[in-house]
């Protein structure tokens, strides 16, 4: 009998040394950065009084102008890794460790805190993190939901200089403010989103790259209470079927700006009630459909569709070259929405409409496209005082770009609109 409470005495012990060993990140983690503590498998901050070094602080008072910093933390999700490793030394505690560590949904969770706080120069990599097999030999599942960072009730955080790698997900953020600055976020795949902000207040998502990313989303903008504003990142090669930039859902203004997006297969920029402004956007299977939207300024190229338009919109001092089609209209446009003021060259269509009630077309410069364009509406589409590369007007008329369709686009221009087209 005393051997039997021996062994079980040994056992206890031993089980309480490896999940203290895991919590404390001494030999279980797989660490290639070394300049970064591997101390956390993950870290859950839950108010205002949970801002502590052994949560990840290093200094600071969470006021605005000394805030709490989160910084230099390397978190591996690889779990299955580890529990490989720890099945190898006792596998008595194979199912017991698997099951402990196995759904944690978030590396960083910070919840109902208004501190100033700032998450910089951290490490997120393979947040992928494995279902608890049923058995060592079981097919390792995958949870799609899961992500690197989860903000919550938040206010005043800002995200900076991390490093995001083979991950679900990336940032979830719910009725929080947040700035999400100079970040990488590279082969984030299998999740529903890079970045989510839902019902977001007064956000701000800039500096970023998307590289080599497979999400049904990218940044997602969901009931948004107050405006978003998304600058100057940088996405290439995503395939990001539902949306590079998707602000569909969104209920108050969202600005895009001074963004490059390249090579995306999927919707890039896709929403309503939005300010899409000075984007360059090439090799999209789609690059923008916009609801009741402004977009100006804009460089699009190479790509399907190169702004599908509905609702009310103003277009204008856009470069869209070499697309399948420039400009698309796909319903039916409300008062006073207008196309002006914009290059159209080297499409397949320059403009492409099947709605019954298209809208004003002037002030354009269309030229040498297959297709000037090419109206499929029983009503006539008011093109008047547009530029179709010829004095002599469109092709039928003249020597320019062919029309297809019920028209109006006599008078025409005699010469280039000088001031159309992207003005930087």
């Amino acid at each position: 009998m005393i051997k039997k409470y021996m062994k079980i005495g040994i056992i206890f012990i031993l089980l309480i040394n490896i999940i203290s060993n895991i919590g404390a990140g001494n030999e279980f983690f797989l660490n290639e950065y070394e300049s970064l503590d591997s101390n956390y498998l993950h870290i859950y901050i839950n108010g205002n009084d949970d801002f502590t070094p052994e949560n990840g602080v290093i200094e600071g008072d969470g006021s605005k102008n000394n805030p709490y910093i989160i910084s230099g933390l390397y978190f591996d999700g690889s779990y299955q890794y580890r529990l490989d490793e720890i099945r190898w030394k006792n596998k008595i505690f194979e199912f017991i460790i698997n099951y402990f560590f196995g759904e944690v949904e978030n590396a960083l969770k910070i919840v109902n805190t208004d501190k100033h706080v700032i998450v910089r120069d951290n490490m997120f990599v393979n947040w992928n993190e494995p279902l608890p097999p049923q058995d060592p030999h079981s097919e390792v599942t995958i949870l799609s939901n899961h992500r690197s960072i989860k903000l919550s009730k938040t206010k005043n955080i800002t995200i900076a200089y991390n490093n995001f790698k083979n991950c679900n997900e990336g940032i979830d953020c719910y009725d929080s403010d947040v700035v999400i600055n100079n970040n990488e976020f590279i082969d984030i795949n299998g999740g529903y989103q890079i970045i989510n902000l839902n019902r977001q207040i007064n956000s701000i998502i800039e500096n970023n790259i998307f590289q080599s990313c497979e999400c049904e989303k990218g940044i997602r903008i969901y009931k948004g209470k107050q405006n978003t504003s998304i600058i100057d990142n940088n996405f290439n090669n995503c395939i990001l079927n539902h949306g590079a930039i998707d602000f569909t859902e969104s209920q108050s203004l969202v600005s895009i700006s001074n963004n490059i997006l390249n090579q995306i297969d999927g919707y890039s920029i896709i929403g309503s009630n939005g300010c899409i402004e000075n984007n360059e956007l090439s090799n999209c299977e789609i690059a923008i459909k916009v609801e009741d939207s402004i977009v100006c300024n804009n460089l699009i190229h190479s790509s399907g569709p190169g702004i599908a338009a509905i609702g009310y919109y103003e277009l204008y001092h856009n470069d869209i070259v070499n697309n399948s089609v420039g400009i698309g209209f796909y319903g039916d446009a409300k008062e006073n929405s207008t196309v002006f003021r914009n290059n159209i060259t080297g499409n397949g269509k320059g403009f492409y409409c099947i709605t019954n009630n298209p809208p004003s077309i002037f002030y354009n410069n269309i030229y040498e496209n297959d297709i000037g364009i090419k109206n499929n509406a029983e009503n006539y589409m008011n093109a008047l005082n547009n530029w179709w590369g010829a004095s002599s007007g469109p092709g039928g008329e003249g020597d320019g770009d062919i029309i297809k369709g019920n028209i109006e686009f006599n008078p025409w221009l005699l010469n280039p609109v000088v001031d159309a087209g992207r003005q930087l």
